[in-house]
């Protein structure tokens, strides 16, 4: 059932109070009409709980921006929800087309810097998020009394005589909660074994982020990257205000399980009494960097699941980590993203937390 207005309801209770679902949340098409946006299509959800994000269709369908009532989940760069025709895969320019948003899926034949592999240059992160989906199909319909609002498409990475690697990716979200599940199938339609690197960049931004937000991993260890994280170990996990020419910080984190793989990562505003978490499986995304920028206006925390690391396909392939999947194979990845606002359900979270660290 679904609880709105802290009550709950039936389907038959809330359709005789309501003459249309969209009254109280529900999913619809919208398209941008101006500026580099512009003919940039989008599904936009409301699950009537708070909750309210739109997933970029030409983009991937991932999900470029994110509320709970009214205030925003995630960083959102100056550059909005650019048309992937502007898109140029070459070197560092996939900065020149990153939203931010609730998450940017990097991939599907690089992950991290430009690198050379097997004859083929490698941009930064990848094409897949400049992708738009093909075979979209966007609506809501009642499960018994749990009314279940989607969006599902296809995006195809392809060249000639290379990769045809194929993303079914599903949206979903229910009337009165406040989660998305995000449920991809990737499947190499080529002809022979082909890489895979993929990375979901999730990021947060003001106002869930500010001074004494912390994240909360069930992590056993976070390692920095270099020597410029290394200045920031001991409190990688603590934010602070923002500071003029701050440097980025990169931790690479073990991540703790349960024994089925289900394992969390959050950030939590503990003035606020709000968090914002990721609960994933390690057996499909065995990696997990978190990046930390405390700069002026690039004021913003990643938190990424991956199933590589993030210094390109090159080095993967070197360090014999390079995940492949065979002709016609298909991988299975599932994430949920849901809202932690008030101390019972952040309470909550520590608490699935500490058990995932005592399993």
């Amino acid at each position: 059932m679904a609880v709105l207005f802290g009550q709950e309801y039936t389907k038959a209770q809330l359709m005789k109070k309501a003459g249309n679902i969209d009254q109280l949340g529900g999913v619809k098409r919208m398209q941008f009409c101006e500026g580099t946006s512009k003919g940039v299509e989008c599904a936009v959800f409301d699950t009537g709980a708070g909750l309210t994000f739109t997933a970029a269709i030409d983009r991937a369908l991932d999900i470029t921006s994110a509320r709970f009532n009214g205030m925003s989940l995630c960083y959102r760069t100056p550059i909005g929800d650019k048309s992937p025709y502007f898109y140029d895969p070459a070197g560092m320019e996939w900065l020149y087309s990153f939203p931010a948003g609730m998450f940017s899926t990097c991939g599907l034949m690089n992950v991290g810097v430009p690198n050379e592999f097997d004859g083929d240059v490698k941009g930064q992160h990848g094409r897949v998020s400049n992708i738009p989906a093909s075979n979209v199909h966007v609506d809501g319909y009642w499960d018994g009394d749990d009314y279940i609002m989607f969006a599902k498409g296809k995006i195809r990475e392809t060249a000639f005589f290379g990769v045809n690697t194929v993303i079914d990716r599903t949206i979903s979200a229910w009337l009165g909660e406040n989660k998305v599940r995000v449920e991809d199938v990737i499947t190499n339609e080529a002809n022979r074994p082909m890489p895979l690197m993929v990375l979901y960049h999730m990021n947060t931004g003001f106002p869930l982020l500010d001074k004494n937000s912390y994240i909360c991993f069930a992590s056993e260890r976070a390692v920095p990257r270099d020597e410029e994280a290394e200045k920031g170990k001991d409190i990688y996990n603590v934010m602070q205000e923002p500071v003029n020419g701050y440097a980025e910080q990169v931790f690479y984190h073990d991540m703790k399980s349960l024994p089925d793989g289900t394992t969390c990562a959050a950030l939590i505003n503990p003035d606020r009494q709000l968090g914002y978490y990721v609960k994933y499986n390690t057996k499909e995304l065995g990696y997990m960097t978190q990046w930390k920028c405390m700069d002026e206006a690039q004021y913003v925390v990643g938190i990424e699941p991956a199933n590589c690391h993030v210094y390109g396909m090159a080095w993967e392939a070197e360090n014999g980590t390079l995940e492949y999947l065979d002709s016609f194979e298909s991988k299975h990845i599932a994430f949920e993203i849901g809202v932690l606002s008030g101390k019972e359900e952040i309470d909550g979270y520590k608490a699935f937390v500490e058990q995932i660290m005592k399993s």
